[in-house]
């Protein structure tokens, strides 16, 4: 077909309708910059082909170029264009931005337009994952699956909230389905590294980590998770440059923000890793555990005060952590209060017997 179209234009180079055509094989072929450039020669010389900013849409969510994916698509839903396709591309790109409220209400209008759309229930749970409501995450990558039981990033899904929620196994099971139906998608190998290196499988780790980069060389969620092998490995100067590759390509992300000020402080380097942690507060105010994270470097300086405020903040955002109750109860001992240290320790136990 491409040949076909290549020969066409070289019979009639300024049929636009052959140019798009042309563009939407490259786009097919996974041939993106030659596409990018066939779209943008269409639009140049004829600008109320509106809907090829959708192609361009993708084309730069492909890229992760969030930004200029998001521009491309509120181009066309400027001009009315009902697509439930458009506003999943406006919803993945809003997520990756950190615009989560943009991003929910994007999914959610293309599930008003086509109720079925599989791709719409992931990235709502994908939203409710990072905002750690991981039942509700759960029910989406369900309703996901029974909508098409073959969709890969919904099964990957399940993984994160079964990895999150400590099942390990199940994780692994869950992004081996997925990298079965789709061994191209990246996150699947992405998700298995990280279930293999809360196992302490860290060769195998690595390994699968390596996978998701060969298939996206883009994916933040590799260089993340291979941020924390090369932390646990104290490898600390290259797990900064992955953590900060990571949040290069996903600037909204705060997880990369947590991973510099792990090593941040493991280089005793205070301020740069409060203002770390901090950043990941700001990006995810719901997100308990950038607080937990904050209060320890807080204690371990001797700030008492700061470290204590640091962790009721994470009990008011959720009461059961455990390592929030452990964190106060060693504020109380630093403060020679025993009777309430001994409280919030007998609590953080009873949350986590393995504290």
């Amino acid at each position: 077909a491409l040949e076909c179209y290549e020969r066409a234009l070289e019979l009639a180079p300024v049929d636009l309708d052959t140019h798009e055509k042309l563009a939407q094989i490259h786009q097919k072929m996974g041939q993106f910059s030659e596409a990018e450039d066939a779209f943008k020669a269409v639009l140049t010389a004829a600008p109320d082909r509106v809907h090829l900013y959708h192609d361009l849409g993708d084309i730069y969510l492909a890229w992760h170029r969030w930004p200029d994916a998001l521009i491309a698509y509120q181009h066309v839903a400027e001009h009315h264009f009902e697509d439930p396709a458009l506003y999943v591309g406006i919803g993945h790109a809003s997520t990756a931005l950190g615009k989560h409220q943009d991003g929910l209400s994007a999914f959610q209008r293309a599930i008003e337009l086509a109720p079925e759309n599989a791709e719409a229930y992931v990235g709502l749970g994908n939203i409710h994952t990072r905002a750690s409501r991981f039942e509700e995450a759960r029910e989406m990558y369900e309703t996901a699956i029974a909508h098409d039981p073959t969709k890969a990033a919904a099964h990957a899904g399940l993984g994160d909230v079964h990895r999150a929620q400590g099942d390990l196994e199940a994780s692994i099971e869950a992004y081996q389905q997925a990298s079965q139906l789709d061994d191209a998608f990246a996150p699947a190998h992405a998700g298995l590294g990280q279930a293999y290196a809360g196992t302490g499988r860290l060769f195998e780790a690595l390994a699968a980590y390596q996978r998701a980069l060969d298939r996206d060389p883009n994916d933040a969620r590799s260089y993340l998770g291979l941020g924390h092998v090369y932390l646990h490995q104290n490898r600390t100067q290259a797990a900064a440059r992955v953590f900060q590759r990571a949040h290069e390509i996903e600037s909204g992300w705060p997880a990369p923000f947590v991973g510099l000020g792990h090593v941040y402080r493991e280089q005793r380097r205070l301020e740069e890793a409060l203002a770390a942690y901090r950043q990941a507060i700001s990006l995810a105010p719901q997100d308990p555990t950038p607080r937990i994270y904050l209060g320890d470097l807080y204690l371990e300086h001797g700030q008492v005060d700061d470290a204590h405020a640091a962790y009721r903040e994470a009990l008011e955002l959720q009461s059961d952590l455990a390592l929030a109750h452990y964190g106060v109860g060693r504020v109380f001992q630093a403060q020679n209060q025993p009777i309430p240290a001994f409280a919030a320790f007998r609590r953080a136990l009873e949350l986590d017997g393995s504290l």
